[in-house]
């Protein structure tokens, strides 16, 4: 009997360390894959080091980093392209744009971070402006709305 309760013990040990959840052991991502279509990068997936929507230029922020992810709130920073405010087109360097993920909700049938919040100075060199919603007031488990 002792023999049979280490068997079912070692199966359900098995089952945990090799499930798909398994390498995301917090189980949340980032949105949904719909928010990025057709185009779009690193949505619905855990910790990605790039996100996109595939507009524009502007609206990719890669080499991301995350300083945490799991817990209420996620916090990360890339590098982000910004447009100039007078004359047009993107500055030729990117910024560092700061990421905080939040509002753990369920998406396409998984937990996920449903707001995206970024931080970003307004040109090259200069301080950081205020945190905005990326998704404004839809989250990013939603097709984005055109203006």
């Amino acid at each position: 009997m002792r023999r049979a309760g280490i068997v079912v013990g070692a199966a359900i040990i098995a089952l945990l360390l090799f499930s798909p959840g398994a390498a995301n052991a917090s189980g949340v991502v980032l949105g949904g894959v719909v928010y990025g279509d057709p185009s779009g990068v690193g949505w619905g997936t855990a910790r990605p080091g790039k996100i996109s929507n595939g507009n524009d230029l502007g609206s990719v922020i890669g080499e991301i980093h995350w300083s945490s992810w799991g817990g209420a709130v996620a916090r990360g920073s890339g590098s982000q392209f910004i447009f100039k405010a007078k004359g047009g087109g993107y500055y030729p360097h990117p910024v560092v744009a700061r990421l905080k993920a939040t509002s753990i909700g369920r998406c396409e049938g998984r937990r996920a971070y449903l707001k995206l919040l970024v931080r970003e100075p307004k040109k090259p060199g200069g301080p950081l402006g205020a945190w905005h919603s990326l998704s404004g007031p839809n989250t990013i488990c939603e097709v984005p709305s055109l203006p």
